[in-house]
């Protein structure tokens, strides 16, 4: 079974990635901060490639890509957003 993960490499992705690896699944991850995790502990289990969420295009293309057999949209903002409400709720209720 293949996942792809967006925002993988986050605060809950980096904890989920490797339950999933246990499981035996393969796991493509998409987020548009790639390196903010070392998966490389899981060798071809794990792909990680570069994704902006908000961008459309981007994630026809990580699931043309990984052609999963399930999708985990982890992607969110962490804070309060003050600064940018408009931005935050765009990404963190509506993702794309």
């Amino acid at each position: 079974m293949t996942t792809l993960v967006l925002g993988g490499t986050g605060f809950i992705g980096k904890r989920a990635v490797p339950r999933l690896v246990q499981r035996g699944e393969k796991v493509v991850v998409m987020d548009i901060n790639p390196g903010a995790a070392d998966f490389s502990e899981f060798g071809d289990q794990v792909e990680v490639m570069r994704g902006d969420i908000m961008q459309f295009q981007d994630v026809v293309t990580a699931i043309m890509h990984a052609k999963p057999d399930r999708i985990m949209n982890l992607a969110y903002l962490l804070g309060s957003g003050d600064d940018t409400p408009h931005f935050t709720m765009k990404l963190n209720i509506l993702g794309m």
